[in-house]
């Protein structure tokens, strides 16, 4: 783990600045009670730079901490969610696509291919899937062909006007009941 300022220059040795509690308690009082005004300056970040997806549950403690004065039942999902991860099953329903009715309460197995606009993008996706390997957003499974693909392998497309790459999942997305995440949390 990398910390920052506020500035983005990397802070050697704040390990024991996590969560920023080397802040005394009583200065962010008087800041709450609009009695002083913040130290931006004192605050230190997680460097986005060495952010790695999927490790939410590396970080349980500290995830829990930032609901901890959060302490009624709207944040009893959420906090279950970061404790023992999301069973997307909970929010499958039946769905239909492109006019054909699924009697499924989870999407069937598919594969789909990539969207016309991706053929004048090959480099730029090229690029972009080996910046999000890297980062961690995405995981290689192996070559087409040579391995069992996931169960479903959705498509791709490009907004050529940025561009920008991105997920058609309107074939899973009918499968998943609407919550807007103000249900979870209001």
């Amino acid at each position: 783990m990398q910390w920052i300022d506020i500035d983005g220059s990397v802070i050697v040795g704040a390990q024991g600045m996590a969560n920023n509690a080397h802040i005394p308690v009583e200065d962010i009082a008087l800041v709450l009670q609009g009695k002083s005004l913040a130290d931006m300056s004192r605050l230190v970040f997680r460097d986005p730079n060495h952010f790695r997806a999927g490790e939410l549950h590396r970080h349980t403690p500290q995830w829990l901490s930032l609901l901890d004065d959060l302490n009624d039942d709207r944040f009893s999902e959420v906090r279950d969610w970061i404790t023992n991860g999301v069973d997307v099953t909970k929010f499958f329903i039946k769905g239909s696509y492109k006019g054909k009715n699924y009697e499924c309460s989870t999407p069937p197995r598919c594969l789909l291919p990539n969207h016309m606009s991706c053929k004048p993008f090959t480099s730029f996706i090229s690029n972009t899937l080996m910046d999000r390997l890297r980062s961690g957003a995405i995981s290689w499974w192996g070559k087409v062909r040579e391995c069992t693909p996931p169960h479903l392998v959705l498509p791709l497309t490009v907004d050529p006007s940025k561009p920008r790459l991105c997920n058609d999942d309107r074939f899973l997305n009918l499968w998943i009941k609407d919550r807007p995440f103000s249900q979870v949390c209001s």
